[in-house]
């Protein structure tokens, strides 16, 4: 039997945290607070996150043959989130400087550093 709560927590936690971000930008931005490119700066980050719970996702639904780590597609996926989650680190702090809330920025960079660590572990098991 597989314990899946940890990883689940670690890819989709932080995915349901920056949907919440972007929910309260889209917020700001209708109410027309905020322009248009932090808005853009931080859905290009929530991608990020969207991608690390689609990743996991789909490998647990549809689970690959067993192979070793540096074969696995699983593995390798969520690895590069080790490159993706500081490119959206940047967007995210582009957007706390051009006006996105504080709240929205602190908690979509928390995501993003868990997501950083996440494809660090998964590439030194690589």
């Amino acid at each position: 039997m597989q314990f899946l709560v940890v990883p689940l927590l670690l890819t989709c936690g932080p995915a349901l945290l920056s949907t919440f971000s972007v929910v309260k930008t889209m917020k700001d931005y209708r109410r027309g607070q905020l322009r248009g490119l932090p808005l853009l700066a931080v859905g290009g980050a929530w991608l990020v996150a969207a991608y690390a719970a689609f990743v996991f996702l789909y490998y647990t639904v549809k689970p690959s043959p067993d192979l070793p780590p540096w074969k696995d597609p699983q593995t390798l996926d969520l690895s590069l989130l080790f490159l993706l989650a500081p490119i959206g680190l940047v967007a995210t702090v582009f957007a706390g400087l051009r006006g996105a809330s504080r709240w929205a920025v602190f908690s979509l960079a928390a995501a993003l550093l868990v997501l950083f660590f996440v494809g660090l572990l998964e590439g030194a098991s690589v």
